[in-house]
């Protein structure tokens, strides 16, 4: 099991350490990101689902 946990974190790395979103700027509260410092994480997560929804995706 360890060994496949491994592998995924590989494969599927967190989203700031794969560029999908980027870091906090320094001396942001924690639920802010540089992809949506104003209103937090938590509306640009609902904004790509919202998104995915339009695309087709099942969710």
């Amino acid at each position: 099991m360890a060994q496949e946990l491994k592998r995924h974190g590989k494969a599927f790395p967190p989203v700031e350490v794969a560029g999908i979103v980027p870091p906090r700027p320094e001396g942001a509260e924690p639920w802010q990101s540089e992809a949506a410092p104003k209103d937090g994480f938590h509306v640009l997560r609902h904004t790509y689902a919202s998104k995915m929804l339009e695309a087709g995706e099942s969710v």
